[in-house]
């Protein structure tokens, strides 16, 4: 490959935070998968992930050794990049337990025990609150509209398909119309533009059905199926008014797909498929502008790798000298290295391959302007840049030929 400037081409996927910038727009950039640290808790599967504020979460879970589930919980922060232990759910250990998110606070119930409890991600403080009436059940779901969270389905022996509305403001919990789907376990439960949304899982055989519920009504209405295979198990996240189902199982696969619904539309798209081992089990969650899929079954075994998902994002093309926002200059030292220099302050930097994998990081320290990184394999790649201000951070695509 030339030394020339003009044979690096890149390509800029944005994620601005308080910018103001105007670019001419011409494609669109494949949603893509980038790997994180591995999830450092003690469960590896049937976890509860959260969002908190800026951060997600996630904990509990089932574990390797008595009493085979856990209470410790983590949080994961987007902009650093890494897992902090927090304060443990306060309840017995819970696998298969669910969750839904109200003003800030997260609801934890379901799994072993009918107790829940409350958690409040800015004091770190765990509360209890009302206990599930319901019978206990394992593999529910959960999802929250306005002040009231909604919980139902799952398996405590039999399939359910009980569904239940707790009020934060009061306290309290009202049964409402049951799921007008068959009773069933594993399925995902999502709620977009105040309608919440039960689907697949397994009642006897695996499904495909999805099924919305509307608050004010207290009604089901049935919606496009879901356009891959029946399944069970599988993880699910939103961003904005969409919903993302990745993985999941059935009694001959294990999946690696990941779906998109759009709930105005009514209808489903193929994404990227998720780029580490087909997975089950597993549990997701997402800011407002990333997934994270975390640990899981991949039928040979368990997992505690995760993955973040970058939806599509508006892309331009640039000149390859052109320094990136004035704050970065590209350019090929030799044949097999990046040099990349940068005039405003940077915390960390991250390479990853196209399928996703960290080939090489850094944390700056001082004053440090410059960086060689070694990029010797042709391909496509992307850097993930965040600055020391917090304030945006920047995915660069670029292609070596």
């Amino acid at each position: 490959m030339s030394k020339d400037l003009h044979s690096l081409k890149y390509v800029i996927l944005f994620q601005f935070f308080m910018m103001n910038m105007s670019w001419n727009v011409n494609s669109q950039l494949p949603n893509s998968w980038l790997s994180v640290p591995d999830y450092p808790g003690n469960g590896y599967q049937y976890l509860t992930a959260f969002r908190g504020i800026g951060s997600v979460y996630a904990g509990t879970g089932t574990t390797l050794n008595a009493p085979f589930a856990s209470t410790d919980i983590w949080e994961f922060n987007f902009s650093t990049n890494q897992w902090t232990a927090k304060a443990d759910y306060g309840g017995n250990p819970k696998r298969q337990a669910t969750n839904f998110t109200v003003n800030g606070n997260t609801y934890l119930t379901g799994g072993d025990y009918s107790d829940m409890w409350m958690y409040d991600c800015t004091s770190n403080i765990w509360t209890q609150k009302s206990d599930f009436p319901g019978i206990s059940r394992v593999e529910a779901v959960s999802f929250a509209i306005g002040d009231s969270g909604y919980f139902g389905t799952g398996w405590d022996g039999t399939y359910k398909n009980d569904f239940w509305l707790y009020n934060t403001v009061t306290n309290s919990w009202q049964q409402k119309s049951p799921f007008a789907g068959t009773g069933r376990r594993s399925a995902v439960g999502f709620a977009v533009n105040n309608f919440g949304y039960i689907g697949l899982g397994y009642d006897g055989t695996s499904r495909k059905d999805i099924w919305r519920y509307n608050p004010v009504q207290d009604s089901w209405q049935q919606m496009n199926d879901f356009p891959g295979d029946e399944r069970y198990f599988p993880a699910t996240f939103t961003i904005n008014n969409s919903a993302f189902i990745v993985g999941g199982e059935n009694s001959t696969t294990i999946f690696n797909d990941c779906y998109v619904y759009s709930a105005p539309a009514d209808a489903w798209t193929q994404k990227a498929s998720y780029p580490g081992n087909a997975i089950s089990a597993a549990s997701a969650t997402a800011n407002d502008s990333f997934g994270l899929v975390i640990a899981g079954n991949t039928g040979g075994g368990f997992t505690r790798e995760c993955y973040k998902y970058i939806p599509e994002e508006s892309i331009v093309n640039i000149s390859p000298n052109f320094p990136l926002f004035k704050e970065f200059t590209f350019y090929w030292n030799d044949n097999n290295h990046l040099k990349i220099q940068f005039s405003e302050k940077i915390e960390l930097l991250y390479l990853y391959n196209y399928n996703g994998k960290c080939l090489y990081h850094e944390k700056f320290l001082g004053n440090k302007n410059e960086i060689l990184i070694e990029v010797s394999q042709t391909g496509i790649y992307f850097i993930e840049v965040f600055y020391q201000n917090k304030l945006k951070k920047e995915v660069i695509k670029f292609t070596k030929e």
